[in-house]
């Protein structure tokens, strides 16, 4: 994870499928730890973090883990876990010192257990929906989207651990960006849409090329959120200007829409067809005005 100050956060994870048994925890410990110990030759490090769904990370007897029992994510510091479990660490991290001649800081090491087992996807998921629920919460979206939303980062996000390419860039405007697309779906029954195709008079072509157009338009395109953003910026200088106005949005979309008719001037489709779906963007975008205001602060988004 780059973090603006053009440091980053290695995390490295490593489940484990047969939880309860000690054996592989120490094991998988040592693994993971080269592996962010290698990655922090490489790079400047704020901070490097190991997590397991094991909840003996480091071994040892069940009295011993103790600090890592808990709901959800419990992740501690190095200088927060008990001295038998340090002298393990200390002793992985000595010998990884001497094989890459380099000395490593333990007060950047974090270590994190979360739950994440069973066979059921609901249980096995359990820690990561609640948080994703809460998240959504946070930023004024039906937490009933959670599951759509894990499942859509999973398809898109998660790579096969044996790929060869392991460059892979993700910005935070990609990974946000399923969020926009879940909230600002098309259907024929969407009632601003009734009203343009009453408007137009639209027949079942027409009707076919918006819903189409639109949703090339508005799916898997992370980097149109700058555009989302323009237009709440533009609707909130013409807000202004229209005090007691209180159809606003309406007004706005009337008075301003072919400010915006380059999204579909190059289609070869009718001109009142391209003003439909011009329209149908911009009030998409603006019903969603809330939500992205509270995204944007959520994840500290820079645009």
């Amino acid at each position: 994870m780059l973090l603006f100050n053009d440091k980053k956060i290695l995390i490295q994870a490593k489940s484990y499928s047969k939880l309860g048994k000690d054996s592989k925890a120490l094991e998988k410990l040592e693994t993971g730890l080269n592996t962010l110990f290698l990655g922090a030759q490489k790079n400047e490090i704020e901070r490097l973090i190991y997590t397991t769904n094991f909840p003996n990370p480091i071994g040892g007897t069940t009295s011993q883990h103790h600090i890592f029992i808990g709901d959800g994510i419990i992740e501690r510091t190095f200088n927060e876990i008990p001295a038998n479990y340090k002298k393990k660490v200390v002793k992985i991290i000595e010998e990884l010192s001497e094989k890459y001649n380099k000395k490593y800081n333990t007060d950047i090491l974090n270590i994190s257990v979360i739950n994440f087992d069973g066979d059921d996807y609901e249980t096995r998921y359990r820690t990561i929906l609640r948080i994703i629920r809460e998240f959504l919460s946070n930023i004024s979206v039906n937490p009933v989207y959670s599951k759509t939303l894990l499942e859509i980062w999973q398809s898109e996000f998660l790579f096969n651990a044996t790929t060869s390419n392991v460059s892979i860039d993700l910005t935070k405007n990609q990974v946000i960006w399923p969020i926009i697309v879940i909230n600002s779906q098309l259907l024929e029954d969407d009632k601003n849409f009734e009203k343009l195709i009453d408007e137009f008079q639209m027949d079942e072509e027409e009707i076919e090329t918006v819903l189409y157009k639109y949703t090339t338009f508005i799916d898997k395109q992370s980097e149109k959120f700058s555009f989302v953003m323009k237009v709440n910026s533009d609707y909130e200088i013409y807000r202004k200007n229209k005090i007691g106005n209180r159809r606003r949005i309406k007004s706005f979309i009337n008075d301003k829409w072919t400010d915006y008719i380059y999204l579909v001037n190059t289609d070869k489709i009718e001109e009142e067809v391209k003003q439909v779906i011009v329209k149908i963007i911009l009030f998409k975008i603006l019903n969603l005005k809330t939500m992205v205001k509270n995204l944007k602060k959520e994840v500290n988004l820079e645009i």
